[in-house]
């Protein structure tokens, strides 16, 4: 009984840890096809996938943790689905660290009468990881689609530097279609380096979201680009790049541009939808999105109704509407509850055309939603064949509208700010403003634009230092320190104009790496009048020496200069040194500048950083030994998700550039 009850505990410890040893399966070397790979592997294997055509519909095993990776890469790597099925379904909890990296699945077709539901990869409740992926030439049909290239229900996915490109999800009996690259309902995604174009929606009644459609979900996008997708809704056409519902997302170096909506009742949001949400967005771009003849249109660029948003250091210019009825945003349109915050953003030459009798806000409209907008340059907005077309329209609004900091020009027809008579009159202050408005620090005079499509302020605009000074925004559009010099009034709009402060390098910081290793400069310039001109010196090991944050492998030790020139002619430099070590292949126990872990102590998140441009291998282990995080593979910086660790100590391995790293560290 002894001896038993002792092997019971055993299996149980073997059981919680996972699997002794991982094995390697070779596709087609020690399996002729991926599915056959799949089937025989154990928890905790590694699929390698020899570069080839794989014409296969796969369907992934209960098993947990595997990885599916590709020797080559999406060129040369293929899953091709012969237009018999979805190219890859996953159906089951398939364990936290489970990764499919550089395949590309094309040719899948998901067309049950019910629905057509992605036909490239379909996952349930999956926690999965997705690198360098690409999924393209996917159909979905039926009398609905709920993305045509990727659906995610529930569960929790992680989509790094892939495309999602030239998938149809087209329903010709009526009905919906949703999400042309992408679907994705409760569910947690965290996308980034991910490009969705080229996707197709259409329906004899609603289309939502070209390019992806988020539903009661948690989302991140960092560096996506949503471009060129179309929609062809009979009824309605919304999100022409993304269409976004009841979901809390940030979305950050986003861009939403050249997507189309063609003709329909009503076109909304041409780059960006978001209904009953809360968004915040920066440092995004919504560009020459494109809306066909409707009766309605709406936010060419962004629309949101009854949502809670956030927008920051964003440009949303170009945007193409057309209406045979009403037309409102020419750029950007808020209706329905909730609150929208704009601030540092650029509104400019977004033209409306059609016969519509009715037209509201040439730059922004807004109806109903409290608004406030900051430092916001709103100019050159208007209809075709009419001089102009106003800044701001507020209609009804339950809220307030208040304006601040801002330039709202569009020379013309009708006044910069407008608002209906049922509503309350907006506030503005320190803005200057076409045709004037009543409120302190108020002009009306020529802004002083660089020129008529740069809408940077010169050396002797009017709008210099006339900002509030209570302002609250650190930086401008461009991300320069606000205001210039520190002390003074901020500019008003989107730019704050660098000629008043001296020119000034700095480099961030001195570097000890192993022979073979490479690093990347942090340069950073303020003041002076730019474009900047850069030049490194010595150019040994540098991967281009007018940049200025160029990758150095030297391979002596070696003392840089950055010497920048700006455009007057006025130099500053700054210098570096990076030491050069011979290593051997475990450099064990070597403390460097190399290796940043941060934070420390760390709560809900861990990130490794090596500040090279390569990859790192990261192994976690517990003081008892037992391994946290499998030995997970990926590029610098790396980002570790904790939140669901123990607190305590961790002891973390860390493989780089042929050298290895030990530290400890502590969770509180």
């Amino acid at each position: 009984m002894h001896k038993s009850g002792s092997y019971s505990i055993l299996l149980m410890i073997l059981l919680r840890c996972g699997p002794l040893h991982a094995n390697t399966i070779n596709v087609p070397e020690d399996q002729p096809t991926i599915q056959l790979a799949l089937n025989v592997a154990a928890m905790g294997d590694t699929i390698l996938v020899q570069p080839g055509i794989y014409f296969e519909n796969l369907v992934w095993p209960n098993t947990q943790d595997l990885k599916l990776l590709a020797v080559g890469d999406t060129s040369n790597t293929v899953v091709d689905g012969g237009a018999l099925g979805r190219v890859l379904s996953i159906t089951s909890d398939v364990g936290s660290t489970t990764l499919i990296r550089g395949i590309r699945f094309t040719n899948g077709i998901s067309a049950d009468w019910a629905d057509g539901t992605g036909a490239g990869i379909y996952t349930m409740d999956a926690v999965i990881r997705l690198e360098r992926i690409v999924v393209d030439a996917c159909v979905g049909s039926g009398a609905r689609c709920y993305g045509a290239g990727i659906s995610i229900n529930g569960g929790s996915v992680d989509l790094h530097s892939s495309w999602i490109h030239h998938n149809v999800g087209m329903v010709a009996t009526g009905h919906w279609s949703h999400g042309g690259g992408i679907y994705a309902i409760d569910a947690s995604l965290k996308l980034d380096s991910v490009q969705f174009s080229d996707n197709l929606i259409g329906s004899m009644a609603y289309a939502k979201g070209g390019g992806g459609y988020f539903e009661t979900s948690f989302v991140v996008l960092t560096d996506c680009k949503f471009n060129d997708n179309e929609m062809h809704g009979t009824w309605y056409n919304y999100g022409g790049g993304l269409y976004i519902r009841e979901t809390l997302a940030s979305i950050v170096r986003c861009t939403f541009s050249s997507n189309m909506m063609f003709p329909s009742q009503i076109n909304s949001g041409g780059g960006l939808h978001a209904n009953s949400s809360n968004i915040q967005i920066e440092e995004s771009v919504m560009i020459g999105n494109q809306m066909q003849p409707s009766d309605q249109s709406y936010g060419a660029g962004l629309f949101t109704r009854d949502s809670q948003l956030q927008i920051d250091r964003c440009d949303i210019s170009y945007n193409l509407p057309n209406a045979n009825s009403v037309c409102k945003g020419f750029g950007a349109c808020f209706v329905g509850t909730g609150s929208v915050t704009i601030s540092n953003v650029l509104i400019s030459r977004n033209y409306a055309s059609g016969s519509a009798t009715s037209w509201f806000g040439g730059g922004i409209s807004v109806e109903s939603p409290s608004c406030s907008i900051d430092h916001a340059t709103i100019v050159d907005n208007k209809r075709y064949g009419f001089p102009g077309s106003g800044a701001v329209e507020g209609r009804s609004l339950h809220g307030s509208m208040v304006v601040r900091n801002s330039i709202c020009r569009s020379p013309g027809l009708g006044a910069q700010i407008a608002w209906d008579s049922s509503g309350t009159m907006p506030e503005a202050t320190y803005s200057n403003i076409l045709g004037s408005w009543p409120g302190i620090g108020n002009i009306d005079l020529p802004p002083g634009f660089v020129s008529g499509t740069d809408y940077h302020l010169t050396s002797s605009s009017p709008c210099l230092a006339q900002g509030d000074t209570s302002d609250p925004y650190p930086v401008d559009l461009d991300g320069l320190l606000r205001p210039m010099p520190n002390g003074t009034a901020p500019d008003m709009g989107a730019y704050e104009e660098q000629t008043m402060g001296p020119l000034n390098t700095s480099i961030c910081c001195d570097a000890t790496l192993c022979l073979g290793e490479v690093f990347q400069f942090n340069g950073s310039v303020q003041g002076g009048v730019p474009p900047y001109a850069y030049a490194w010196s010595p150019t040994t090991g540098l991967s281009d020496p007018m940049v200025i944050d160029p990758i150095a492998s030297p391979e002596t030790t070696t003392t840089y200069t950055l010497i920048v020139t700006d455009a007057t002619g006025s130099t500053n430099t700054s210098t570096m040194s990076v030491d050069v070590e011979v290593c051997t292949a475990l450099d064990e126990g070597k403390e460097r500048p190399a290796i940043v872990v941060r934070p420390v102590p760390f709560n809900n998140e861990l990130t490794i950083d090596t500040r090279t441009s390569g990859y790192l291998s990261v192994t976690v282990s517990d003081p008892l030994g037992r391994l946290v995080v499998m030995p997970n593979t990926g590029r610098s910086p790396m980002v570790i998700d904790t939140h669901s660790w123990p607190a305590g100590p961790y002891f973390l391995r860390i493989e780089t550039g042929g050298s290895l790293f030990h530290q400890r560290v502590i969770k509180d």
